[in-house]
This record gives C-alpha cells, sequence and structure tokens, in this order.
C-alpha cells in the first residue's frame, strides 16, 4: 500500500479544489472491498496531528469559486420554480443546488470516517460506499452543469449540512441527521424532480440522472435505519427516539421536501408505516421563532379553587387538542399527552400544517427562544408555566402577574370599569337598576361555561333562599353580579386580538348557541354568509354595527390600559322586545382568553377554499350522545366520516370519554347539530 487509508479522506476535507474533493479510495491503492479496507485496526490509528486539525476544524477547506464565503458576481440564489426550468441556465442554477448538497455530504462523510475511526466497521464501510456514491453524483451534476453553462460557484454556495452535523456526538447523531433527515429529504426532491423533467419539460438526460440519484438515496437511508434501530433506546417508538435526538433548531420537517412526499420510496428504504406518517404531518419551525402555546381553560377557576377536580382534569386533557388549530406550522404546542397518529394525521389533512407537539414539563432546553408564550388565559397556572420555560421569550407579557392578577376574568370587574356605559344594555354591579326585564340572572364572579349562574322571577331576588345562597358565595371569599335576563332569540361572539404593538385584529361576529345550563353547544362557520334561521338577526346585527364597535371600543380601551396583550371575545346577543322590535345588548360576557369561537374562526380560516362554506363547529357533551343515535364518540364520528366523508373533521380526538368537538361543512349539519338543539 502506497499511503496510509485516511489520506483520501484527508484530502477530501482538507484539499481546496474539486478534485480533492472527487479523491478517490481507489487511487489510494488499497483493498478495492470498503469492508476489509476499514476492518483493518492498523489503518484506523490517526496521526496526532491529523487528530489536532479535525479538533480545530470549523469548516471544510475550500478555495476559489467553491468557496462559500467568495464573492460572486452572481448572487442570485433562490430555488428556481419549476415554471422556470424551461429554461435551461434555470435548470443548471437547480442541479447547482443539488450539487451543493452532495459535496456538503462528501466532506461531511469523510469527517464523520475520520471522526469515529472506532465506530463499527460494518458501519464505516455503509459510510464509505455512501460517500462513493456521493462522489459520482456530484461528479454527474457537474458534467450536466456544463451543458447548461453553469460552473459549481457560479452561485453562492452555503455550509447548511456542515454546520448541523460538524458538533455530532457519535455515529448516532449523524445516522439520525444526515441520513434520516438530509438524505431522506433529498428522496422527494430526486423523485419530484425526476418525474418532472421526464414527463413535463422533456429533459429525459437530467431527469434519469436524478432518479439514479434517488434510488441510491434509497440505498442511504436504509443504511441510517439499519443503525439508527441498532443504537437508539429500544423502549422509544422509531419516532420518539428520532425528535429526542434531533438538535435545535432542526425538527422532522426538515426531513421531507417540500409539498411532494415519496412515501413508497421511504418504505423501499426500510422505513416503518408509522414513522413515515410521522415524518409526513410533522410540524416544527425551519427558522423562524416560534410561539409556546399552553392550555389552560380553567384560567377563570384558579381563584377560587385549590385544586381541579379530577372530572374536570380529564375534560380539559381531552380537549387541550383544541390548541392545534390556533398554532401554525413553525409553533410548538404543549400537550398532556401524544394524541393518536390517526388523528394528527386527520388534522394535518384537513388544515395542511401542524404544529411541533411536546409533552415533557417543563419543555425542553432545546428551543433557543420562543416569540411569545400563549397561554389559553393569564391564569396563576400560566404563569407558573412562564417561568418554567427552559428558553427567553422574546414578546414576553407586558404586566405582571401581581397586576394582572384575576382581575380580567372578573365579572365584578367588568361591571364596574363599564358602568358608565349602556348601563341599560348592560346592567349594574349589584345594583337594583334592571330597567323593564322581567328575569334576572345571577352570575358567580370567576366563573366559566355558565357554572353557577342562576336564571329567576325578578320578584325572587329578595326571596330568602336566594340572599342565602348569596350569602354563601360572599362568606367563601367569592363574588357575583346580577343581570337583566334578556328574552333572547341568538347569541353572538366578536374575536379580537391585541398585538404587541397596539393593533387589534377584528373578526367577523359569530353566532353561537349554548345550552340550557349556558354552556357553549357550537357556532355556525362559514364566511361572508349567516344560515337561513338566524336571517332576523342579521339584519339587526348589521344596521347596529357602529353601536356595537362603540361598546367594543371601551372594552379594548380598558384591556389595554390594563396592558393586556392576546386573544378576547366579546359575547353579546339579539333580543326581542315588547312590541316585536329586535334590540341588541353589545356586551354581555368579557373573555379576555382564548375561546372556542376563536377555535371555530381559526376552522373557517382553514376551509374558506372549499367549494362547501357553511357548517356548523360542535361540541358535544357525552349525555347528549343518545340524542344522535350513538353510544360513543367514537361511534358517532364513525358515522359522521362516512355521511359527510372530505366536509367532516374531528377538532379533538373522538377517544374522548366526556367531551369532543368536531366541525361539519354542511348546510343540513347547523339544523342537525344545533338549531334543533336549540335551549
Amino acid at each position: 500500500m502506497n499511503e496510509p487509508s485516511h489520506e483520501f479522506l484527508k484530502r477530501i476535507l482538507f484539499g481546496g479544489s474539486i478534485e480533492d474533493k472527487l479523491a478517490n479510495l481507489a487511487s489510494q491503492n488499497p483493498p478495492q472491498n470498503p469492508d476489509l479496507f476499514l476492518a483493518d485496526p492498523a489503518k484506523r490509528i490517526l496521526p496526532a496531528n491529523l487528530i489536532q486539525s479535525l479538533k480545530g476544524l470549523t469548516t471544510p477547506i475550500r478555495s476559489g469559486k467553491i468557496s462559500p464565503h467568495a464573492i460572486h458576481a452572481n448572487s442570485k440564489s433562490s430555488f428556481p420554480k419549476t415554471s422556470e426550468l424551461k429554461i435551461p441556465s434555470n435548470r443548471g442554477r437547480l442541479l447547482h443546488y443539488f450539487a451543493n448538497h452532495e459535496l456538503l455530504a462528501i466532506e461531511t462523510m469523510a469527517f464523520v470516517l475520520l471522526r469515529f475511526p472506532d465506530a463499527d466497521p460494518v458501519f464505516r464501510a455503509g459510510v464509505l460506499r455512501t460517500l462513493q456514491d456521493e462522489q459520482r453524483h456530484l461528479g454527474q451534476y457537474l458534467k450536466r452543469m456544463q451543458d447548461f453553462g453553469v460552473e459549481l460557484g457560479d452561485f453562492p454556495l452555503n455550509l447548511y449540512f456542515w454546520n448541523s452535523l460538524r458538533q455530532m456526538r457519535d455515529p448516532l447523531d449523524f445516522v439520525t441527521q444526515m441520513s434520516l433527515t438530509f438524505e431522506q429529504a433529498n428522496l422527494d426532491f430526486a423523485l419530484f424532480y425526476a418525474n418532472l423533467f421526464q414527463t413535463e419539460i422533456d429533459d429525459e438526460k437530467t431527469g434519469k440522472l436524478l432518479r439514479e440519484v434517488h434510488d441510491d438515496e434509497i440505498k442511504h437511508v436504509a443504511h441510517g435505519m439499519k443503525w439508527f434501530d441498532e443504537w437508539r433506546n429500544p423502549n422509544e417508538s422509531e419516532y420518539e427516539s428520532y425528535i429526542r435526538l434531533l438538535p435545535y433548531p432542526m425538527t422532522p420537517r426538515r426531513a421531507r421536501g417540500g409539498t411532494f412526499f415519496a412515501g413508497t420510496s421511504r418504505e423501499a428504504a426500510g422505513m416503518s408505516k408509522d414513522f413515515i406518517e410521522s415524518v409526513r404531518i410533522a410540524g416544527g419551525s425551519r427558522g423562524k421563532v416560534p410561539n409556546y402555546f399552553f392550555f389552560n381553560p380553567q384560567a377563570e377557576l384558579e381563584s377560587t379553587m385549590e385544586e381541579i377536580p379530577k372530572h374536570l382534569k380529564q375534560k380539559i386533557d381531552e380537549l387541550a387538542p383544541v390548541v392545534l388549530w390556533l398554532a401554525r406550522e413553525e409553533d410548538v404546542v404543549e400537550l398532556p399527552a401524544m394524541p393518536e397518529l390517526s388523528y394528527l394525521s386527520q388534522v394535518y389533512n384537513f388544515k395542511g400544517e401542524l404544529p411541533e407537539i411536546v409533552t415533557t414539563v417543563p419543555p425542553p432546553e432545546k428551543y433557543a427562544a420562543f416569540e411569545s408564550f400563549r397561554p389559553w388565559g393569564w391564569s396563576k397556572n400560566a404563569w407558573k408555566k412562564f417561568s418554567e420555560l427552559n428558553s427567553p421569550v422574546r414578546m414576553p407579557p407586558l404586566f405582571s402577574e401581581s397586576a394582572h392578577a384575576q382581575k380580567l376574568f372578573s365579572k365584578v370587574f367588568w361591571k364596574e370599569a363599564l358602568k358608565n356605559y349602556a348601563r341599560e344594555k348592560f346592567g349594574p354591579a349589584n345594583g337594583n337598576e334592571f330597567g323593564s326585564s322581567e328575569e334576572l340572572l345571577i352570575k358567580v364572579d370567576q366563573s366559566t361555561s355558565g357554572r353557577g349562574h342562576l336564571r329567576i322571577p325578578r320578584e325572587r331576588l329578595d326571596a330568602p333562599e336566594i340572599q342565602n345562597k348569596l350569602e354563601r358565595i360572599r362568606k367563601r371569599g367569592g363574588d357575583y353580579v346580577i343581570e337583566p335576563y334578556y328574552p333572547k332569540l341568538h347569541d353572538f361572539s366578536i374575536q379580537y386580538e391585541i398585538l404587541p404593538d397596539g393593533k387589534v385584529i377584528e373578526f367577523e361576529p359569530r353566532f353561537f348557541q349554548v345550552d340550557h345550563l349556558f354552556q357553549y353547544q357550537g357556532a355556525v362557520i362559514g364566511k361572508g354568509t349567516y344560515h337561513r334561521h338566524f336571517e332576523a338577526s342579521v339584519k339587526v346585527l348589521e344596521s347596529k354595527m357602529n353601536e356595537i364597535k362603540i361598546a367594543h371600543a371601551a372594552v379594548i380601551e380598558i384591556l389595554k390600559q390594563e396592558k393586556y396583550v392576546g386573544p378576547f371575545g366579546i359575547d353579546s346577543l339579539t333580543y326581542q322586545i315588547k312590541n316585536g322590535d329586535i334590540e341588541i345588548a353589545p356586551i354581555i360576557e368579557v373573555n379576555a382568553r382564548y375561546t372556542m369561537g376563536r377555535v371555530a374562526q381559526e376552522i373557517e380560516r382553514v376551509v374558506q377554499g372549499r367549494k362547501q362554506k357553511q357548517g356548523v363547529f360542535r361540541v358535544l357533551n357525552e349525555r347528549e350522545l343518545a340524542d344522535f343515535g350513538a353510544r360513543s364518540f367514537t361511534e358517532l364520528e364513525k358515522s359522521l366520516k362516512a355521511e359527510y366523508q372530505e366536509n367532516f373533521v374531528a377538532v379533538t380526538p373522538a377517544s374522548a370519554k366526556e367531551t369532543w368537538v368536531f366541525a361539519v361543512l354542511s348546510n343540513e349539519a347547523v339544523d342537525r347539530f344545533l338549531i334543533s338543539k336549540q335551549n
């Protein structure tokens, strides 16, 4: 043997020219069988100076045009659109992008072979074979690029693969990040463009090259899967191990190449169906700082409850996946448990995206920062969670916990704060001025979903049993408000969000319904249209919109004075007076938090492009199942899927025991799930 076995790897890594990067194992005159070559212990002993050089290597050595730091006359480096690829120079630019990745893969694989000389010889042999494939691919790309008048270095290069893998701790890091992330994504890129060139652009030569790359990539991913399964934690699923081992900011989204997903190619590489599907639907940031979502719908109750009852805790856990509809793909959502893969797939197929989901408490330290912390409501528990975040929040709340407390959840606070506005509409705080109202509604101060509400005839307010009830509330340290009970026609709400810069987002009014216990049942969804049942109220709402805006502006001003930033909803209603006219009560409740109405808005945002633009968003309790001929939510979900098909979506998993949320995009569903059950 003329030279030590590591010399060609050293040349790849420390040589600056393209010829160095394409240095071949055969040129060093060792045995041609990589297994024998790398199994010889004597050939794995590196000189001390080479070990020292590896430790100090921050970037692979490159010179001239292929230096990523070189100044390029042509700085256009954006990925060409498919519509631009009929122009030959743009094909050269596309292949330049792929050639850059091949060069990075070659350098990274040379580095891993030198960095871990004592790794399993069979693993090292597989890496060497892959390196040789990548060298062949690079040579083929360079040759085809010449046909289009492009040379490597004509466009800016990057070091993304290298920078991601330079700090790898062991060979498992290599297979997780290189084989199962970057090379897995290339299955999509290579096959998509192979098909495109061979079927639409009539460039068989380029298409054939990309198909060859794709076929080799299947072998490379298979090599990674073999060793990933060999070394990963056997007590975890493949996907659980994978997401745990990925370093921030890398997410499973990096393992797929855009909208085209080569599932069959992944099966050929030995990936399990669950692993493949988990990658297909995976969310997570590609660089944008994520928001952190936390579900705590018990926010109002925390000032009056030391501990959340077990049945309520179960209900909260079952409803937690509604947050998936509020978050975007780059965000992080904390859930008490990972929902079933089949459910996540359904949400992804309907919504087109999923955020990253975490179930650890506190969340992992891998996040460099969060843009904001977004609880359902700013309660004691939310502040505790906020303090537990292991990463800084770039836009923390403007108010403090002590200043905010539970005040904005207090009905008494809002009565007092709005006492100078529309007294006859909103009602006084614990007063006796109820206009002509024949019935009253007593509300426990910090309650939600109708808990503690009591509807009584006006003349019974002074009855001993009512006064005793109010006294018991006061003795427990609570409070209450008394309001006129309106002869309601319809409930509606308007959702808002105050942004950190003070701007306010306003959504369209949304009609909703509550049951006889004043608990939210659901809402009509459908941009620009209303169900025929609400026609009379719609006309009045449209005519009184200026009055509503003036009333709601008072709420917005109060929230800004309190330095509140985030979502909130204002519940309103239409009611009929004795002469038959319809009036509006513009403020019934102020909910300074996320609401189910906001979730309904987000469902509507998703379906705006569908032909069917009206339907129902429904929260279903277990006690209502019999009304719809089902014994479980799972059974009802199956029948709804069969009946409504693509116009049905489960908003929370149907494995719930107490409460389930779903949406159906159908006018008939509004009649079936809302109007027919109106209180």
